[in-house]
């Protein structure tokens, strides 16, 4: 599945290779994020180191990100906000998954409208 082994036969026992080492590191940041949703725990921005990624027209980046970020500074100063630039695909980044939100004062295309 990962296409490298994560263990390897050492003597009597197993060691974990580089791969399972980078793969372990990442379950280590992982598990208390998921014991969350598992659980069922409110969101605290007060404790909250998660990453938001979002997208902005230069017109959305002048007139909301200093009041974003400046709010974000007080109530969440451990999260970590990725701002890039717009971009036509902003809408498929959101689909998919590679940003949380885009946000852009055009109208939206009919096909991502919220119905």
């Amino acid at each position: 599945m990962f296409g490298d082994p994560l263990l390897v036969r050492s003597g009597r026992g197993y060691e974990r290779t580089v791969r399972g080492e980078r793969v372990l590191r990442a379950l280590d940041a992982l598990m208390p994020r998921l014991e969350g949703i598992v659980r069922g725990e409110e969101f605290d921005p007060a404790r909250s180191q998660e990453r938001f990624r979002v997208a902005l027209t230069d017109h959305a980046s002048t007139t909301l990100l200093p009041s974003l970020v400046a709010r974000l500074r007080k109530a969440a100063a451990h999260m970590k906000l990725e701002v890039s630039t717009w971009r036509t695909e902003a809408y498929e980044d959101v689909a998919a998954g590679r940003l949380d939100i885009a946000l852009s004062a055009e109208e939206v295309l009919r096909r991502w409208r919220v119905k």
